[in-house]
């Protein structure tokens, strides 16, 4: 676990009625195979991921071994991406993902994107934004 890493935690009573913490389960913001990549972006399962490597514009981006910065990154590597999410705008839709830590993946056994529905698009039509 790591600074900027999202967590669920489990608690459950023991029995004398103590609250006991039972699992920890990371939750990466996105994990998949890059499809697109600019100087400071990835693309990941349709997201659009910024890498930050000036600590005055907020946490710097940390890459976890073989990997040591964006230029590492290569289309079709499965990765998995833990991410802060930043307000561009005043709409529910206008925000950002910032990595605050981006690992390889040797294999990929599923595809993960979180985050919080903006908008549902009408009945039927099966889309969320």
């Amino acid at each position: 676990m790591r600074l900027g890493h999202r967590v669920s935690l489990e608690f459950g009573t023991d029995a004398v009625g103590t609250q006991v913490l039972q699992r920890v389960e990371l939750l990466p913001s996105v994990v998949g195979r890059v499809n697109e990549r600019t100087a400071d972006t990835l693309g990941v399962l349709g997201q659009t991921v910024t890498v930050n490597s000036d600590p005055a514009r907020g946490p710097v981006t940390v890459f976890d071994s073989p990997l040591t910065s964006l230029a590492d990154v290569r289309l079709g590597d499965a990765v998995e991406v833990h991410a802060l999410t930043q307000r561009t705008g005043s709409g529910t839709s206008d925000v950002r993902l910032v990595a605050t830590h981006i690992a390889p993946r040797s294999t990929l056994s599923g595809v993960r994107v979180s985050g919080t529905v903006a908008a549902l698009s009408p009945a039927g039509s099966g889309g969320v934004r």
